[in-house]
């Protein structure tokens, strides 16, 4: 299978740590580390770098940890605060009709 340059070359700039082979694509924490089975392993070249995108966002992610955390928490509680201050309007407050389709 053929590998796409472009998106090698972009994976190699997030300086993760990556091992290849076995039969299981996974992030481990613990040693920071990529696992990815060869690509030849996947279906097409597009499931490799969409699993190899997913794990990729894990490892990023991963420093991020207590700041992103704390900021998650901060959006929720204005979120709460939001819902308490306008929920006296909430009987008035103009339903817009959904006219793209969808949930």
């Amino acid at each position: 299978m053929e590998r796409i340059a472009q998106a090698d070359a972009f994976f190699a700039m997030t300086a993760a740590n990556m091992v290849h082979g076995g039969s299981r694509a996974c992030y481990i924490p613990s040693t920071d580390n990529i696992h990815m089975p060869c690509i030849d392993f996947f279906q097409d070249a597009i499931s490799y770098y969409a699993t190899l995108a997913h794990l990729t966002r894990a490892f990023v992610l991963r420093g991020l940890g207590p700041p992103l955390e704390a900021g998650l928490e901060l959006f929720k509680l204005e979120r709460k605060r939001l819902r308490i201050v306008l929920a006296p309007f909430r009987d008035r407050m103009l339903v817009v009709p959904n006219i793209l389709g969808g949930p």
